[in-house]
């Protein structure tokens, strides 16, 4: 189980860094921008 929580932080780190915004990785990994940020 807590491999899956760091494979989807990981997930979170990518689609940030390869967008440059919280809002477009959050619509990219098919999340809330309040739950992305949260991470």
């Amino acid at each position: 189980m807590e491999r899956d929580m760091d494979i989807e932080a990981l997930r979170s780190y990518l689609a940030f860094s390869e967008t440059g915004s919280f809002t477009r990785a959050a619509k990219q990994i098919n999340r809330t921008q309040s739950a992305f940020s949260a991470r």
